[in-house]
């Protein structure tokens, strides 16, 4: 039987990505017959050092949420690192407040989950009154583990259903999500590159670095506009190799668009931009259906 593959992912066991992370590698062809050990690590970048020196085989990370926003941490760590994004889905996620069993939110003075989604929560959390404070979490599941590991009984998590079912603890509201459109877009990540095929709905995305001169960026766009290539969503950032206080900065741009590197019209126009700029293409890479969210069961798997 061959090696179970090692997927690394941000927080402890319970957390969103690694419900992403077996979904995923339990239902794709090319993936459930292999098994799978889930690693959490204690910050994206530690997620990062670990596939590119063998430790992991893949990465499952967050980049990007309908409410928040962009994960730049994500982002800039893929243009800082030499990995490639090989598989992109995405998950609707719901948030619940759960607490320790027998708790009421009468008795409730803090809520605690990560940052994201704290601010995903705003609106219900504003309806908890003044007297419940607002903690920060490594994870979502990591303030479960502390409600549990402690027994804070005035202490709530917003977590996934999984989690709560993970540690024990009872939920007081399901739902308490601002949007109920809430998804979250999950990358994977490995060492070496591949070529998706075109059933898969492929995308590219590619990190160029632009100076900052009249027209740079129109004169980028245009490689893919002229060639009919849809762009899906474009992302500036500052370069880190040029920020001086004696000179004008220069910007990351990041692009992803649809299609696959071995199409003939984003080939070229990957070539045309080249011309341009310093270009990477971070991956190219199919999208797989959204996972299923499941059952506590199946997490028989070590840290």
């Amino acid at each position: 039987m061959a090696t179970a593959l090692r997927v690394g992912f941000e927080g402890q066991p319970g957390a969103h990505s690694e419900t992403v992370a077996v979904s995923l590698f339990s239902t794709q062809p090319e993936f459930r017959n292999r098994g799978l050990e889930t690693v959490g690590h204690e910050s994206f970048e530690k997620v990062f050092e670990a596939v590119a020196t063998s430790q992991l085989d893949y990465g499952v990370l967050p980049l990007e949420n309908s409410v928040t926003g962009t994960f730049y941490k994500v982002l800039d760590l893929l243009h800082r690192h030499s990995l490639h994004i090989v598989g992109e889905t995405i998950r609707h996620e719901q948030h619940n407040l759960v607490a320790l069993p027998g708790v009421t939110l009468d008795e409730i003075t803090e809520v605690r989950s990560h940052p994201f989604a704290i601010e995903q929560c705003r609106g219900f959390l504003g309806t908890l009154g003044k007297h419940v404070a607002i903690g920060q979490s490594l994870d979502t599941a990591a303030s479960a583990l502390e409600i549990k590991t402690h027994g804070l009984r005035h202490t709530a998590a917003i977590v996934s259903m999984r989690a709560a079912e993970m540690y024990g603890l009872a939920v007081l509201q399901r739902g308490v999500e601002d949007d109920p459109n809430n998804v979250t877009r999950y990358v994977l990540v490995a060492r070496e590159p591949i070529a998706p095929q075109r059933h898969t709905d492929p995308r590219t995305t590619v990190s160029v670095a632009l100076k900052n001169q009249t027209g740079a960026m129109f004169k980028a766009l245009a490689c893919f506009s002229m060639r009919e290539i849809n762009i899906c969503k474009i992302e500036s950032r500052p370069s880190p190799r040029s920020i001086r206080l004696a000179k004008p900065w220069e910007y990351i741009l990041y692009i992803d668009v649809d299609g696959s590197i071995a199409d003939p019209p984003v080939a070229n126009a990957l070539r045309h931009l080249q011309e341009l700029a310093v270009v990477r293409v971070l991956g190219s890479y199919p999208r797989y259906p959204q996972p299923s969210e499941p059952s506590v069961g199946l997490f028989g798997i070590g840290m």
